[in-house]
């Protein structure tokens, strides 16, 4: 994986060293420490332990103290060497004439709820309040309305039994047939049937039409 930087003349890249370079040089640095090597000491170890030397050896060990106490996250740690001039950002921290910057991988864990969500804090009650008029829905939404299978029907008649036809609920009401609830001046006039004349007659075949050649049997 390649990194990129913008050009800056007063900034120079040393080297780099990766989080498992890292968390690996920590682990053993403290198995040596714990084995009973002085500070002098360490550093030689190390550089057997991982092949390093020289000013690799010096960096890779002035990286480890500047991630050892902050290693969960990290990324890689970059050695860049400044100008004497430049102004240092604060994210850097200087080992010698050398500075470090650790670089970590963006949290997973979710920020902390500073202001409520979109239906937190809203807790009025009027979601619980009933509605006058479109009951029929159980208690929540509140009754007094007609259900939904009562809409449009109209009364029941004082004489129709429950779970009666449309026609007998219409003649216990005072109607017989009950087939139209319009106002009387709003009926249809019934449709008049217009009488069938007689067949036309079957046209009769014509005498002087050719008659159709008979072919001969054969004997």
């Amino acid at each position: 994986m390649r990194f990129w930087y913008p050009y800056d003349p007063s900034m120079k890249t040393l080297t780099q060293f990766t989080s498992i370079q890292l968390k690996n040089g920590i682990q053993k640095a403290t198995e040596f420490t714990t084995a009973g090597k002085t500070a002098e000491e360490l550093p030689v170890a190390m550089g057997e332990e991982f092949k390093m030397e020289g000013d690799k050896l010096k960096f890779f060990m002035h990286a480890i103290d500047v991630v050892k106490t902050r290693a969960d996250g990290l990324k890689r740690v970059v050695v860049l060497n400044f100008a004497e001039t430049e102004k240092i950002p604060s994210s850097y921290q200087k080992r010698d004439e050398n500075h470090y910057l650790a670089e970590y991988y963006p949290s997973l864990e979710k920020p902390a709820k500073g202001r409520g969500g979109r239906f937190e804090g809203k807790g009025d009650g009027k979601r619980g309040k009933g509605r006058g008029g479109k009951g029929g829905r159980g208690d929540k939404r509140g009754g007094g309305g007609p259900g939904r299978n009562d809409r449009g029907r109209g009364p029941r008649g004082p004489g129709a039994p429950d779970g009666a036809s449309p026609e007998a609920q219409a003649a216990a009401a005072g109607g017989e047939g009950g087939g139209d609830r319009r106002p009387r001046g709003r009926r249809r006039p019934p449709r008049e049937l217009k009488p069938l004349g007689p067949p036309p007659p079957i046209p009769k075949p014509r005498e002087d039409a050719p008659k159709p050649e008979q072919k001969p049997e054969n004997t």
